[in-house]
């Protein structure tokens, strides 16, 4: 399968053989100057043979069952990657994006042109202007399982990076601040996504996201527009919050600490649980 694989991408036609390890196997974190020639790999160009976006996914997602993330095991498939399409406007489709960000954020891979176009493609149901019970919206769904991948992922890229952008020598790379401000937009978009789908998600991963957050949060704090951000990322955790005790759950020490941490104050707390009962009532 390696072999046909390799044919498809010319370019990487004489990749030597490795040695497939158990499934789930954890990645190496990358050194700095691995970080550093990731931001500067050129996008590759367009594969000779075409792969249809569902087998492209479907590659990467057994590449990511095995545990095999790395550059060496998966750069038959990298020409695939940043050419397919199966999204609107020829973004990814939001399962390809959805593996796309697990595979660099695993991987420990900072590939810009790689993140703009999973960033592009995972969140076309917080960009989506149709109703999402039509087929249109449908497509751009995200899994609630997906949720929490996606945070821890976007989690340890950022702290992957953050030692690069506070290092003297960083300043001013266009290169990096350019893949950081992509980050940004996603991680806007992803509190907005978290915040608002916590109303439907199921207890175990209502509790998995709300796990999440407190990481996700002190992971961002170093970028530009950690402001912003902070804020989105405290409406999400009061939106979280606020269902963990209408369903009466228990709050995570972190979570709570991150809120009233924040100036959030109990009697916030209280008030949030109040108008989700309401709502739950008039939707009811």
């Amino acid at each position: 399968m390696r072999q046909r694989l390799c044919e498809s991408s010319t370019l990487y036609s004489e990749l030597p053989p490795f040695e497939l390890g158990a499934p789930g196997k954890s990645s190496v974190r990358p050194s700095a100057e691995e970080v550093w020639c990731s931001l500067e790999t050129q996008e590759p160009p367009f594969p000779p043979m075409h792969l249809p976006p569902k087998v492209v996914a479907r590659f990467l997602e057994a590449q990511l069952h095995l545990g095999q993330v790395t550059l060496q095991e998966v750069e038959p498939l990298m020409p695939h990657l940043a050419h397919a399409a199966g999204g609107p406007g020829g973004r990814p489709s939001t399962q390809l994006a959805h593996l796309l960000i697990l595979f660099l954020g695993r991987g420990g891979h900072a590939f810009p042109w790689l993140w703009r176009r999973a960033v592009a493609g995972a969140f076309l149901e917080a960009d989506a202007r149709t109703k999402l019970d039509d087929s249109a919206g449908i497509k751009r769904l995200m899994p609630s399982s997906a949720l929490t991948p996606l945070a821890d992922c976007f989690a340890q890229h950022l702290e992957l990076l953050r030692p690069l952008a506070l290092a003297s020598s960083a300043s001013g790379s266009m290169l990096l601040s350019g893949h950081l401000r992509v980050l940004s937009g996603g991680l806007a978009r992803l509190w907005a996504l978290l915040g608002r789908r916590s109303g439907t998600l199921p207890d175990s991963e209502l509790q998995e996201v709300a796990c999440a957050v407190p990481r996700l949060f002190e992971a961002q704090d170093f970028l530009e527009d950690s402001g912003p951000l902070s804020r989105s990322a405290l409406q999400c955790a009061r939106a979280l919050s606020g269902e963990l005790q209408r369903r009466d759950m228990s709050l995570s020490a972190e979570l709570r600490q991150l809120l009233t941490g924040n100036g959030v104050q109990p009697a916030q707390l209280l008030e949030d649980v109040k108008a989700l009962s309401i709502d739950s009532i008039v939707t009811h």
